[in-house]
């Protein structure tokens, strides 16, 4: 059976996925960095949940295929 996801595991989720619509590495970011968006958006759950509605509109903006 597969392992529910934390509440926290599903924000870093949705911040992961936030950051990815606008183009951003996060691979490249701090666990500090992370760490301090949770902190923020536990505190905030709307506001995750709006900036995350807000960032899909640029899931397709950015991509590592340049077009000619």
């Amino acid at each position: 059976m597969p392992k529910t996801k934390t509440k926290e595991e599903k924000f870093l989720s949705w911040i992961k996925k936030m950051y990815q619509n606008y183009g951003i590495d996060v691979t490249a970011m701090e666990e500090e960095e992370f760490k301090r968006l949770l902190d923020f958006y536990v505190a905030n759950p709307a506001k995750l949940i709006a900036d995350l509605k807000k960032s899909s509109i640029h899931a397709n903006d950015f991509s590592d295929v340049d077009i000619l």
